[in-house]
């Protein structure tokens, strides 16, 4: 018997909204800006910047975890424990004395539950939202900036009055309370990534339709759509094979999946299995195009202090605001290309963050001592990193389907982690071996930038070549 899914809308309201409790954890981490002074104070530039990459950079390892389990249903049990995880690392990092052991406990336990709790909000919720995965990426992942824009304040205010120990400690116990709420009121979704309708039922089959991307977008069966649509019924892994009679009249038998007649399974990219993404040219652009995305919001956001001190002479306290700043932009930018990935497509708003970035690049470069570009640069880097982030958990579900999206996210994710090891400490030792001067850092950033931009065109040029080949093969041209 074929599985039903029931899910109202009250669940996936609730699922949407411990999601975003969920990136509020993970938008705290952001705030290591107003950390990196007294941390390396503390324990040396090797292990603050170390311990703040390791965190990005660990995040693949309990996002392809938590993705298994999520795949199968565990979303719940794996945010709880990313949440208790989180909370456990910085309450064990604010007694640390070694800066191995503030590596050891912010940098990898403080991972773990960041990488946990980034797949479950976004695979999870998303698959609620099929016709809408764009805009609730954005809402999610605004709820980072947010978290930025409200605790960096707070954060500089503990850390004057008591010190690094004891808002670490503060921040262990907002974390802690998260992740009791999410234990008792997020949802799971369906594996399948059905869609949320009217009826609160869930129908058995979707059909695919190629969007302005040329990836597939799954609708229910019970939308009208053009007889030239390709239909594909999504069961079960244990459902039995099924035949299928094509043109010609030769049965086609394929697993667990139904093919209308005019196109092979290998042509269906929303049905591919795990791991068999990375055989694909697609996840290796995407790979590079993220890496690209995230080099230089890492390494501003890292190092937004000293840049202000360093390169604009602003003092600490000061710095603060535009730490803010860039949290604000941050937020906007997460909603913003959001929407707009839905209204134009993930490609071309991928394609305009990129060239915004480096815009804003060019901005900090060119222009050292003025307050006005500082603001403008670091808004303008703030606006489409958050972008940026916002439009690839999507833009991979658009891809690949929504089956597998918990691995599949994560190894995409492995992109960011890159640049996470690589950009906040090469900016960081740039920005000490000239003096507070980061230009050089900066020119290295809009390299990554236009690289990010060619791997977003390659991406659009081959959806455009995978919809004109569909659609010949369905019209018999």
């Amino acid at each position: 018997m074929k599985k039903v899914y029931k899910h109202t809308k009250s669940r996936a309201i609730s699922a949407l909204l411990c999601a975003c409790l969920l990136t509020f954890i993970t938008g705290s981490s952001y705030v290591f800006a107003i950390f990196r002074g007294p941390a390396i104070e503390r324990f040396g530039v090797d292990g603050a910047m170390g311990a703040y990459a390791l965190t990005n950079a660990i995040a693949p390892l309990p996002m392809l975890i938590g993705g298994f389990f999520i795949d199968r249903g565990k979303a719940v049990w794996t945010a709880t424990c990313g949440a208790f995880f989180a909370a456990l690392g910085w309450g064990l990092a604010a007694g640390a004395q070694a800066p191995g052991i503030f590596v050891a406990t912010y940098g990898f336990v403080g991972g773990i539950g960041m990488g946990l709790i980034l797949t479950s909000a976004l695979s999870n919720t998303l698959r609620f939202f099929p016709g809408k995965r764009g805009l609730i990426a954005g809402i999610i992942s605004c709820i980072n900036g947010v978290a930025g824009m409200i605790m960096a304040p707070i954060a500089q205010k503990i850390i004057g009055a008591r010190g690094l120990g004891a808002t670490l400690y503060t921040f262990a116990t907002i974390f802690f309370i998260i992740g009791i709420i999410v234990a008792l009121f997020y949802r799971a979704a369906p594996v399948e990534g059905v869609e949320l309708c009217k009826s609160n039922i869930a129908p058995q089959t979707q059909s695919v339709q190629n969007n302005d991307d040329g990836a597939e977008r799954h609708v229910t069966a019970t939308q009208k759509t053009p007889h030239t649509d390709t239909q594909l019924s999504l069961e079960p892994a244990s459902t039995p094979s099924k035949k299928r009679k094509n043109d010609e009249g030769v049965e086609q038998k394929i697993k667990g999946v139904s093919v209308t007649p005019g196109r092979s399974r290998k042509g269906i990219r929303g049905i591919i299995p795990s791991f068999a993404v990375l055989a694909t040219l697609d996840f290796w652009l995407l790979f590079l195009l993220f890496t690209c995305g995230a080099f230089s919001g890492l390494m501003v956001v890292s190092n937004s202090v000293g840049i202000a001190t360093g390169m604009y002479g602003l003092t600490s306290m000061a710095a603060a605001f535009y730490v803010s700043l860039y949290s604000i932009a941050g937020t906007l930018g997460r909603f913003a290309f959001g929407w707009i990935s839905d209204a134009i497509g993930k490609t071309r708003a991928l394609q305009l963050t990129f060239f915004a970035d480096a815009c804003g690049l060019a901005v900090l470069t060119l222009l050292p001592g003025s307050a006005l570009a500082l603001g403008v640069g670091l808004f303008t880097v703030g606006i489409t990193f958050g972008g940026t982030i916002a439009i690839m958990p999507a833009f991979v579900m658009d891809r690949f389907g929504p089956a597998n999206q918990g691995i599949n996210y994560a190894l995409v994710f492995c992109g960011f982690s890159l640049a996470a090891m690589l950009s906040p400490k090469l900016g960081a030792k740039i920005g000490i071996a000239h003096g507070g001067d980061f230009s050089t850092a900066f020119y290295i950033a809009m390299i990554a930038a236009a690289l990010g931009f060619v791997c977003a065109s390659l991406l659009g040029r081959r959806a455009f070549r995978h919809r004109y080949r569909s659609n010949s093969t369905m019209t018999g041209t």
